[in-house]
């Protein structure tokens, strides 16, 4: 086709008469096929103008035959631009590309793919959010169910057609959440699952891998049912970083949203297949495999695994529990089997079993199911103690023996201690809460044993007694061992040790905790002195200052929220204004991009505000006046708990609120220490306390640097007297 007219380089202008107009200068070079060697052309277009204008404009520029209709202004990397995306999208000195419009182009896509070809055109397009509503709006997806179920394409566009069908899932969720039984069928599940099966091609188990990852928490239990554990796990042994990576990942996923029968298959199926060993073996000893990605989906294995134990923890003993009952009487007897069993009935058995339990450390001696009765550690507690006698009998024979014989006041009670430090390792693990978002710290030495949490707490309470005895402690001192024996675990888990073994050689003697405690409280002391004190006074506005000014720019860069409710989009995104004088929101889907404040049309004047609420308080969950949903919304959740740790109202003079959810921690306390600030209240996270407290003890290092070795007095020292004369003064 012959180059039309026009293609000499010019300038339009495309402005408006109203005071104050933003315009943008922008390039624009002619990309519609058939039409090459048009010179480009240079456009100052203003933001009240639409970009049909623009369109126009360069369509009589350029000669192009057609309506308006059939072209779009594109982005250097292939992007529709729309009036949506336009104001961040398009700068002073963008060049654009003009092409075909995204419904023209969506037509041709289908057309290709009717013939079997245009795969790569397809995932090129797919991560753009205006192609795939198109392609949606006709019920393009269709077209990728036929050509995945006609098994047609060939074995080197098939990873281009399903990249692409998981790209066009996860870029419009929302869409897909309310279709998704209605669109994958069984034979599609069956047909992608497939690949998990008989394929060992890379680029076509990735996508694969994805889409049904993508599927579980929507269309969990047919994915359940089609999905075989034994052929993910078998991707462990690859050598394919990526491949095992998702492998985990798929288990997790089945893990997070499956029953609790089926996580008990889930784990079964892992133990027969040893995956444990396989994650050891080809993961965890392989240093190269030790990714961010990697490393945060083995915290997630680890934290789902242990939360197995949640019910336990959180059920009481019964009194009438037979099976408890069992265990108890299996820990009095392998403690006692000599002298309780053997005793010549010489005064009423159930006395002897009292005094066998008082010796054991149970608090309540004539019904020991009663020290169980506290969640956490409830049963849990039991368990762990059943299994140390049970694998350790002669180390817990001894154990026992060497308390309850001396009959002195310095016994370390068995029973107590355990249930105590039962207490302490379900906090310091995390067992029963939701995984971390942003965490990729896990234990290793987790995987390294078929029941790590029993042979963890098997470890840690012959530790505890052994610094019960080298603290002489009584049952007095009971808390401060516990305080010991909690240090000890976390400057054991510091180091993140490999294996159990190094976790229990890693374990400080109460001499070695004892003595960083002195070297810290002398330090402490050289920083607390009523001169650094007052140096302290001084410091602390100017820093309070700064992190509020860190928070409040942190605000300004706004957030992106996940809404909870069931009928509206997924996100929200929220910023302050420049000002500081609004708060401005509204609906913004489109991943990785930030919307101009321009469109978050909701608005909250900073003025108006009056109270901040957080989701655990009595206030938010009572509140009547709230504009959005998130208290029940939250209670449908199966992650209310962590929700809620999450959750906060900002409440305006007229009653109204905005009820968010933070993505994460960090962003839930940089927002509420933000809202704070606006308040003219305190910052109260704990992310402002480190913030300060790590600034504070820097400046006073700094501060002090040129008195080091000095002795800074207690009190200011006495003004010396006035001298008699000042008869030196004129000497000098």
């Amino acid at each position: 086709m012959p180059v039309p007219k026009g293609t000499t380089s010019n300038i339009s202008c495309l402005t408006s008469s109203t005071p104050g107009d933003v315009c943008t200068k922008f390039g624009v070079e002619l990309g519609v096929p058939g039409y090459e060697g048009a010179a480009p052309h240079f456009l100052v277009l203003s933001r009240e103008k639409k970009l049909i204008v623009a369109i126009e404009k360069l369509m009589e520029t350029w000669g192009l035959p057609e309506s308006s209709s059939s072209y779009a202004l594109q982005f250097e990397n292939g992007f529709f631009v729309t009036e949506g995306n336009r104001v961040s999208g398009v700068e002073n000195g963008s060049v654009l590309r003009l092409t075909h419009s995204p419904a023209l182009v969506v037509s041709q896509v289908i057309a290709l793919l009717e013939e079997n070809r245009g795969y790569s055109r397809l995932e090129e397009l797919a991560p753009d959010p205006t192609f795939i509503y198109e392609l949606l709006k006709v019920k393009g997806e269709a077209h990728l169910f036929r050509l995945i179920l006609e098994d047609k394409t060939e074995s080197s566009s098939l990873p281009s057609l399903l990249n692409s069908l998981f790209i066009i899932m996860t870029k419009d969720r929302s869409w897909w959440e309310n279709n998704v039984e209605t669109l994958f069928s069984r034979d599609i599940l069956l047909k992608i699952h497939s690949h998990l099966i008989t394929s060992t091609h890379e680029p076509l188990l990735i996508p694969s891998f994805k889409i049904l990852i993508t599927l579980i928490p929507l269309h969990y239990s047919l994915s359940f049912e089609i999905i075989s554990i034994p052929d993910v796990l078998r991707y462990l042994k690859t050598d394919h970083t990526p491949i095992q990576r998702l492998s985990i990942a798929m288990i997790n996923a089945l893990f997070k949203n499956g029953s609790a029968a089926d996580r008990r298959t889930i784990k079964k199926e892992m133990e027969n297949q040893k995956a444990r060993q396989l994650i050891v073996d080809h993961i965890i000893n392989n240093p190269s495999k030790h990714t961010k990605e990697m490393n945060h989906e083995l915290y997630l294995l680890q934290t789902l695994l242990l939360n197995q134990l949640k019910e336990r923890m959180l059920t009481p003993v019964a009194s009438q529990d037979q099976s408890a009952l069992e265990k108890i009487k299996e820990l009095r007897k392998r403690a006692f089997n000599t002298q309780s069993l053997d005793t010549p009935n010489t005064q009423p058995r159930t006395h002897r079993y009292n005094l066998d339990y008082k010796k054991l450390g149970f608090k309540n001696d004539v019904d020991p199911t009663q020290d169980f009765r506290e969640t956490p550690p409830g049963t849990l507690a039991l368990d762990l103690m059943y299994s140390f006698c049970n694998h350790h009998v002669d180390q817990y024979r001894k154990l026992i023996l060497e308390n309850s014989c001396r009959g002195d006041e310095h016994d370390c009670p068995f029973a107590s201690a355990s249930i105590e430090l039962v207490k302490l390792i379900v906090g310091i693990v995390r067992i029963g809460e939701e995984p971390l978002l942003d965490q990729d710290r896990y234990y290793p030495m987790f995987f390294t044993h078929d029941n790590p949490l029993e042979e963890f707490f098997s470890i840690c309470i012959l530790h505890l007694n052994k610094t019960w005895q080298e603290m002489r402690a009584t049952t007095e001192d009971f808390s401060k061992v516990m305080d010991v024996t909690r240090e000890q675990i976390n400057i054991s888990l510091a180091n993140v040790p490999s294996t159990l073994e190094e976790f229990k050689r890693r374990l400080k003697s109460y001499g070695e905790v004892q003595k960083a405690w002195a070297e810290e409280a002398k330090l402490r002391g050289e920083r607390e002195g009523k001169a650094v004190d007052e140096l302290k006074k001084i410091i602390l506005p100017d820093i309070h200052d700064l992190v509020r000014r860190q928070r409040l720019n942190y605000i300004c860069e706004g957030t992106q929220f996940p809404k909870y409710k069931e009928k509206s989009g997924r996100y929200v995104y929220v910023k302050l204004s420049p000002n500081h004088k609004t708060l401005c929101y509204g609906d913004w889907n489109e991943d990785g991009s930030t919307p101009p404040i321009e469109k978050l049309e909701s608005k909250i004047q900073v003025s108006e505000l009056k109270d901040l609420i957080f989701a655990s308080s009595s206030q938010f969950s009572n509140s009547n006046n709230s504009t959005s949903s998130l208290s029940s919304a939250t209670s449908r959740s199966k992650n209310r708990d962590s929700l809620e740790q999450l959750s906060f109202s900002i409440y305006t003079e007229n009653g109204k609120s905005l009820d968010l959810v933070a993505p994460s921690q960090m962003s839930f306390d940089y927002w509420t220490d933000a809202i704070n600030a606006l308040l003219g209240r305190p910052l109260t996270s704990a992310e402002a306390r480190r913030d300060t407290d790590k600034i504070l003890s820097m400046e006073i290092k700094l501060k002090l640097l040129d008195i080091e070795g000095l002795v800074i007095p207690e009190e200011e020292p006495e003004i010396p007297p006035s001298p008699t004369d000042y008869d030196f003064e004129f000497q000098a």
